[in-house]
């Protein structure tokens, strides 16, 4: 079997120790999805549409922008969204290898001095940012402006945001997801995107019950 038909057996590997580091260094020790979530293609495919159809013009509506550059907010704000909407959703931090090419020198020394900084971060970081959806589904804001930027991907052939299995984007795309700790915690504390003030925006936003 090569390693993209096996990719998600590596990712899952990788979430579970990332759960597991964030809560022995304080990252956050109550995941809101699980690595053994089953998620049915059904449901996949309807959440895809509901992205696609709904959510993208939402977040192009208030950043019309090139996305290859903003993982953190546009994660955060997908991540609100879904949660919003009652959907399981956990933002992850870590890296992503893009053909062979790590795209950030991401390590979790770094992402503990990071939090642990009693000033929030005023330049880049090199972290990668994006939304589980429990198991091995991957929702990446970020990636594909940055893909055909960078690498010259046909813009026709990728979607807006990626969302599908760890073994599935890297077949299609190249690209493999690397865990390292869970991001809710961390992005408020080094940039004040708070998650939970976002969900409850987004709440009422929709019409929905705080």
């Amino acid at each position: 079997m090569s390693e993209s038909n096996n990719y998600s057996d590596t990712y899952l590997d990788l979430l579970i120790c990332a759960f597991e580091r964030s809560r022995l260094l304080g990252f956050g020790s109550d995941p809101g999805v699980t690595a053994a979530a089953n998620i049915d293609q059904d449901v996949l495919n309807s959440l895809q549409k509901y992205i696609y159809d709904e959510m993208c013009p939402l977040l192009f509506s208030f950043f019309p922008a090139y996305w290859g550059n903003s993982c953190q907010i546009l994660s955060a704000h997908t991540y609100a969204i879904l949660r919003a909407k009652g959907f399981d959703a956990e933002l992850i931090i870590g890296d992503v290898n893009v053909n062979g090419t790590q795209e950030f020198d991401t390590s979790v020394d770094d992402l503990h001095s990071e939090m642990n900084s009693v000033e929030m971060q005023s330049r880049g970081q090199e972290l990668h940012v994006w939304v589980s959806l429990g198991a091995d589904i991957i929702l990446d804001c970020g990636l594909p402006d940055r893909m055909i930027r960078r690498y010259n991907f046909p813009e026709r052939y990728m979607p807006p945001i990626m969302i599908d299995t760890a073994s599935n984007l890297t077949k299609k795309f190249r690209t493999r997801h690397q865990p390292l700790v869970i991001g809710t915690h961390f992005l408020k504390k080094t940039n004040g995107l708070d998650t939970n003030d976002l969900v409850k925006h987004y709440r009422t936003q929709f019409g929905l019950a705080l």
